[in-house]
């Protein structure tokens, strides 16, 4: 779910990796949200954006516990945006997966 606080002129992309334990990138999958239907230069001050993602993932990759994270950058300059809530970053972690 994203949600923009204020008018975006940059159309980002969304990236979303797995990593493991030693923050290695095994998958990932980038994309415009809402499987391009959302530009975020179109979202409004205030509107919830629903946005989801598959990620495939490598047929090798071994059964145990992973981090997903996710953020937004823009696709010509490849400058991430900075996380504004907890340490700083430039993904939001969102917490323990596991693979099985």
């Amino acid at each position: 779910l994203w949600e923009s606080l204020q008018p975006v002129a940059t159309d980002y992309q969304v990236f979303v990796h797995l990593l493991d334990a030693s923050g290695n990138k095994l998958a990932q999958r980038d994309g415009q949200p809402v499987q391009w239907m959302r530009p975020t230069s179109t979202w409004q001050p205030g509107e919830e954006i629903v946005d989801r993602y598959g990620l495939p993932l490598p047929q090798d990759l071994a059964q145990g516990r992973y981090t997903l994270a996710v953020g937004l950058y823009d696709p010509i300059t490849g400058q991430r945006l900075p996380v504004s809530a907890g340490p700083a970053s430039y993904a939001i972690e969102l917490g323990p997966v596991e693979v099985r």
